[in-house]
């Protein structure tokens, strides 16, 4: 049994160098030994080792094969700061860094802890029209929140309506509501309507008996003016009158009166030879035709890029002739700040400040108060001693002696916000003996607009929402051509498009023209000589057979 070991550890020697003479048939080069990489935050490491240029292998200090020399990398050791605690209006802020390494500190932002509400209570009452309102407070910030309370029911009350007649329309009945004071067409219908006249529906009339009657002719028709015949009704003997169009005019050519333009329509006249009217007089028979306004010619009025801080402007056009807005230039909401964040100290002489820029390279940067940490080198301020002022992110520092007696205040309180027109206060407090005192908190938030244009006594300016301060405020810019609607004219400010000089169509008569049998005819119509406003179109009337 002993001889069957030894013959089998033998074979096992042989083995093992049969396999060793595989791998490297020869002694293993090995090279001096190389020293471990430890291993950091963000990069692997690597095991000390010999390393054998025959077999491109790597073995340790006894000479054991080693198969992977990575040491892993070890990641960072967080840590973190709360340099601003969360309110339930604000978030609050921590400083992310690394324990282990000097990787960039970063912030994260805190979420904001609840609401502390109090109990619901009625703050408005509902009506039919209008919801109720629920309100409950934050007896932390006074925030309000707010649910509605449903409407009630309307109270409608029958109006009596009037029938129609053989001579006059009349009116369905209808309902209003006792509560709100608006009508509805039916008892239990939508009480919307703003009238009575809305609410009702009309009842049409039988009308007149004239079909059948004869025409009896009451004047005569000319070439200057129209004439007259009428019908009686069968039933009430009301009479009907009806107007007989002129007889046909002779007219020359067009001439132009007035030359059209992109803001106003030109004026074209033509004289009767049979009875010499023509553009110029007054008389009803004066026939005039509108030329359609000429095309506006357009040029590009330049945007503007926005900014971290300033609105931008889309691009535009004006017409070159008359100044018309032809494109609305709309605004670009400034863009938001884009972190992360440089801080520099001030060099405008105020007390304590930075100015804090985002990473966008056109950044102007919002000048803020230093967030002052205080270092004193006393106990109290009986004695001498020295006070350090410094700010972690501009790293302003100002180290000061000071003498016994001498208070070592604070970083500072606010005690009053600085609003868009007035400065805000910081109280400074000693740290041994509770002694204040006060100063100016000097960087003013920016004024806040809605956008939008306002106008008052001829002049047009942006109103500040925070102090009501008129900013931008300039005389209003008159357009060059009328502005018009079916029942006014005006001139528009060019800015802000305010309506100035409003007045009420001017009616001047476009002539009818009667149909020959191979001239269309034209109906009568109007316009406004002051805008060139049509304000009845002519229609065309076909041409008669022979």
């Amino acid at each position: 049994m002993k001889k069957l070991l030894i013959v089998t550890l033998a074979i096992l020697c042989v083995a093992c160098m049969c396999i060793a003479l595989a791998a490297c048939d020869e002694k293993h080069q090995m090279g001096e030994w190389i020293e471990e990489t430890a291993a950091t935050c963000t990069e692997n490491g690597v095991v000390g080792h010999y390393h054998c240029t025959h077999c491109d292998k790597d073995f340790d200090r006894d000479g054991n094969e080693i198969s992977d020399l990575t040491i892993p990398k070890l990641g960072h050791v967080r840590h973190e700061e709360v340099t601003k605690k969360a309110t339930c209006t604000e978030e609050g802020v921590r400083l992310v860094s690394c324990e282990r390494c000097d990787m960039e500190p970063y912030t994260e932002s805190i979420d904001m802890i609840p609401h502390s509400y109090g109990d619901w209570s009625v703050s408005k009452g509902a009506t039919c029209t209008e919801l109720g309102e629920n309100k409950r407070v934050c007896s932390v910030c006074s925030h309000e929140d707010v649910e509605p309370i449903d409407k009630v029911d309307h109270m409608p009350l029958l109006v009596v309506g009037k029938p129609a007649t053989c001579t006059e329309n009349g009116v369905s009945d209808c309902y209003v509501c006792s509560m709100c004071g608006k009508y509805s067409s039916t008892e239990n219908g939508d009480f919307v309507l703003q009238s009575q006249e809305e609410a009702q529906t009309e009842l049409i009339s039988a009308g007149h008996s004239y079909e059948g009657q004869q025409w009896n002719t009451s004047q005569e028709a000319t070439c200057q003016q129209p004439g007259q015949r009428e019908r009686k009704c069968a039933v009430c003997g009301e009479a009907e009158v009806e107007t007989v169009q002129k007889k046909e005019h002779s007219f020359g050519d067009w001439s132009v009166v007035t030359p059209a333009t992109c803001t106003k329509p030109g004026l074209e006249k033509r004289t009767c030879t049979t009875c010499d009217s023509d553009i110029g007089e007054p008389a009803s028979e004066t026939q005039v035709l509108l030329v359609d306004e000429t095309a506006h010619t357009a040029v590009p009025v330049e945007g503007k890029k926005a900014t971290c801080t300033e609105a931008g402007l889309t691009q535009g056009s004006v017409c070159s002739e008359c100044g018309t807005e032809l494109v609305k230039q709309n605004t670009i909401e400034p863009l938001q700040h884009q972190g992360p964040f440089t801080y520099e100290q001030a060099d405008n002489g105020k007390f304590e400040h930075h100015i804090k820029k985002c990473s966008r390279p056109d950044c102007p940067g919002e000048e803020e108060q230093c967030q002052i940490e205080i270092t004193n080198d006393r106990k109290d301020c009986t004695v001498e001693g020295t006070s350090t002022r410094s700010c972690p992110l501009c790293h302003y520092s100002k180290t000061e002696t000071l003498a016994a007696g001498e208070h070592s205040w604070d970083a500072g309180q606010i005690t009053k916000e600085a609003t868009c027109n007035a400065d805000g206060v910081m109280t400074y407090t000693c740290q041994f003996c509770n002694t204040t005192k006060t100063g100016s908190i000097t960087v003013r938030p920016p004024h806040v607009t809605d956008g939008e244009w306002k106008s008052e006594n001829g002049k047009h300016f942006h109103l500040c929402t925070q102090c009501n301060q008129h900013l931008d405020e300039d005389d209003h810019t008159p357009s060059e051509g009328w502005k018009h609607d079916g029942t006014d004219h005006w001139h528009e400010c060019e800015v802000c498009h305010t309506r100035t000089d409003v007045t009420t169509h001017t009616s001047q008569k476009l002539k009818a023209e009667q149909a020959s049998c191979e001239v269309p005819g034209k109906t009568e119509g109007s316009f406004c000589p002051v805008c060139q406003y049509v304000i009845q179109a002519q229609s065309e009337i076909p041409a008669k057979q022979h």
